[in-house]
């Protein structure tokens, strides 16, 4: 891209009178259709120089204005969907590595925008982008660690695109895993595909991440990562980013609401989860144990032979009922027993 007095110009326009504003792109939780939360992404008009965001972003890095542009969305992204978001919906914001080095770029601030919305910081979800610009990875999760004290979560995107991303996941442990659109398109008629996105689900259910598959563009692919297990999706077939808020497309809602689920034995255990639901899951099943991983409501996985582990650990040092609730008890089992 060649940058001219116009594209300058431009870009301090586009901040300055504010036309820069946010789309939002429904995540859907493929087992029942409902909202898990949005991600937020940034648009402007149409104009000669920047032809999409990344082109917009990239200028902004080269010229030392990445974290001013970037404040500039953080902040209409939350101010802009508050009265919308739900308490256990969440948000997806992008974010450079960069950025984060930045000395300006505080969690106190971020905080202090959250508390004028209502927002918590478990709500929000940062979706660390341009990998290739953490340079010291030790030094990084220094940083994250801050975040994560904070509350904040964290979300490495397109996974299976490449080496970078599977460094990131392995070094930064993200609490959430999003499946690039280049592994999902058309991996209906992939066996590959599907191969590596098995392989990426056994490795978030050992790390306690949530998936979620990206760029979703038709109704087979959309049917594909639901057989296979993927908790969240989203996509143009499910929504396009838009503003106000979209809701999702009839035939996406519909695909999941009518997806054959007979053969579908995983279990989902949620807060409502009994002793009884567990153990009843645990005596009926039929299958390999060390292929086959449990979801928690959170959108993380646990091994299901972690669940087989934890009923025996409970019948022989514990004392419960059949109707107690189970979540609370088994998160603090795997956090002792370092099996998340």
């Amino acid at each position: 891209m060649i940058h001219t007095q116009q594209s300058y110009q431009l870009f301090h326009s586009l901040l300055e009178q504010q036309h820069i504003h946010i789309h939002y792109q429904p995540v859907v939780a493929l087992q029942t259709g409902d909202i898990f939360g949005y991600e937020a992404l940034t648009r402007f008009p149409d104009n000669p120089y920047f032809r999409h965001p990344g082109e917009l972003f990239t200028f902004a890095s080269e010229h030392g204005k990445l974290f001013e542009l970037e404040k500039v969305t953080r902040e209409l992204a939350i101010q802009s969907v508050f009265h919308k978001l739900t308490n256990n919906e969440k948000l997806w914001l992008n974010l450079s590595p960069d950025v984060m080095y930045d000395r300006s770029f505080t969690t106190g601030y971020t905080h202090s925008l959250l508390e004028k919305s209502g927002i918590k910081q478990n709500q929000i979800v940062f979706e660390i982008t341009e990998r290739s610009a953490i340079q010291d990875f030790d030094s990084f999760k220094r940083v994250l660690k801050h975040y994560r004290q904070q509350g904040f979560l964290i979300a490495i995107d397109d996974a299976g695109a490449g080496y970078s991303s599977l460094e990131a996941i392995t070094e930064l442990q993200p609490d959430y895993i999003k499946i690039d659109r280049s592994l999902i398109r058309n991996i209906d008629q992939s066996s590959t595909r599907q191969y590596m996105l098995e392989a990426l689900m056994q490795l978030s259910s050992k790390m306690g991440a949530g998936v979620i598959a990206e760029g979703i563009e038709t109704k087979e692919e959309l049917q594909c990562v639901i057989q296979n297990g993927v908790p969240y999706a989203q996509g143009y077939f499910i929504a396009r980013p838009d503003y106000p808020i979209p809701s999702i497309r009839d035939e996406g809602l519909k695909t999941i609401q009518q997806f054959d689920r007979s053969n579908d034995t995983r279990m989902i255990i949620t807060s409502s989860t009994t002793f009884y639901d567990v153990i009843s899951q645990v005596e009926a099943f039929v299958g390999q144990v060390d292929n086959t991983v449990i979801l928690l409501e959170n959108g993380s996985y646990i091994p299901f032979k972690t669940i087989i582990q934890f009923v025996c650990y409970t019948q022989l040092h514990e004392t419960f009922t059949l109707q107690d609730k189970v979540l609370d008890k088994l998160q603090r089992y795997c956090a002792i027993h370092q099996t998340k």
